[in-house]
C-alpha cells in the first residue's frame, strides 16, 4: 500500500442505526452521527464496547477513524466487516492500537525532552485515523478494549468507517499548515455596523495538486460538489508516516477553499483545497 494522502469525504455509519454495548444518560449513540465532534457518546464503563451496523448494501470499507475520543494507548480496536450478518464471512479483519503514540512529543517540560506533555492536547482535536486494504461488505463490527481507561469509560464524537479517495501520484505541490485565529464577523444590532469578535484559534491544512489523472479529477469534483463546506471530511496527508508528521497534519473538518482546476499541457490535471479543523 503506498502512503499517499488519504480523503475521507463521508461516514458510512451516518444513516443507519447502530446497536451498541452501552450509553451513558445523555451521551447516546446518536451522538455519533451528529458531524461536529464535540457532542459524544460515552460508554457506562470501561468494559470492551461493540458497535455492529447493517449498511444495508455492499460497500467497500478502507478507512476507520475516532475523533474526539479519549482511547489510551494500551487499548485496542478490531474492525471486522463481513458479507453475512453473523460475521462468518470477513472480508476485513483488522486489530489495532486505540490510540496513537506522541511520536516523541514527549512528557517532559520545554527544554526536557518535550513540549509539556501536551500530547494529542496540543491540537483541539483527538484522531485516531487507521487505514488498510479494502473489503466489499455489508455488515460491521466494531470491538473497543480499553478496560484500564482512567476515566473508567470510552467515548468518542465520531467514529467513522468509510472509503476513502487516494491519488495515483498523491500532493506534489507539498501540504501546507496553519492556524486560523478564528476571528469572526457579527453585529450588535440589525443596523449596526459588522464587528469583529475574537474567536478561537483553528487548524488548516490547504492541499496542492498536480498531476492527477483525468479520472481522479473528476472523482475530486464529485467529491467537492457534493461534500464541499460541509462538516465531516477526515483528511489525513501522511496515513503511514510514524511521526509527529501524521498527527500533526491530520485534520478533520470542512472542506472548502478549492482552486480551479487546471489541465496541464502534460494532460494531467492540478486542482487544490483546504480542510479546516472543526470541534
Amino acid at each position: 500500500m503506498t502512503a499517499n494522502l488519504r480523503l475521507v469525504p463521508f461516514n458510512l455509519l451516518d444513516p443507519v442505526t447502530l446497536t451498541i454495548t452501552s450509553e451513558e444518560s445523555g451521551y447516546g449513540k446518536e451522538r455519533l452521527a451528529f458531524a461536529g465532534p464535540s457532542l459524544t457518546w460515552r460508554s457506562t464503563s470501561a468494559v470492551a464496547q461493540t458497535i455492529t451496523a447493517d449498511l444495508g448494501d455492499d460497500y467497500l470499507v478502507d478507512s476507520f477513524c475516532a475523533v474526539n475520543h479519549n482511547f489510551s494507548p494500551t487499548g485496542e480496536i478490531q474492525l471486522e466487516v463481513a458479507t453475512d450478518a453473523g460475521y462468518s464471512n470477513l472480508v476485513v479483519n483488522e486489530t489495532f492500537d486505540a490510540a496513537l503514540p506522541l511520536y516523541g512529543l514527549g512528557d517532559g517540560w520545554l527544554g526536557q525532552g518535550g513540549l509539556g506533555g501536551f500530547g494529542d492536547a496540543l491540537y483541539h482535536q483527538t484522531l485516531r485515523p487507521y487505514f488498510f486494504t479494502g473489503g466489499v461488505g455489508r455488515y460491521v463490527r466494531i470491538t473497543i478494549t480499553d478496560t484500564s481507561n482512567a476515566d473508567g469509560y470510552v467515548e468518542a464524537g465520531r467514529i467513522i468507517v468509510a472509503s476513502s479517495w487516494q491519488p495515483t501520484v498523491n500532493h506534489n505541490w507539498g501540504i501546507g499548515k496553519y492556524i486560523d485565529p478564528g476571528t469572526r464577523e457579527t453585529k450588535r444590532t440589525p443596523a449596526a455596523s459588522a464587528r469583529t469578535a475574537p474567536g478561537e484559534p483553528f487548524k488548516v491544512i490547504r492541499v496542492g495538486f498536480t498531476w492527477l489523472e483525468e479520472d481522479e479529477e473528476f472523482a475530486l469534483e464529485r467529491i467537492l460538489l457534493a461534500y464541499g463546506n460541509k462538516v465531516g471530511t477526515l483528511l489525513v496527508p501522511y496515513p503511514e508516516a510514524a511521526t509527529i508528521r501524521q498527527t500533526s497534519f491530520a485534520v478533520y473538518g470542512v472542506l472548502r477553499n478549492w482552486t480551479q482546476s487546471i489541465r496541464q499541457q502534460t494532460r494531467k490535471y492540478g486542482i487544490g483545497f483546504d480542510v479546516e479543523e472543526s470541534k
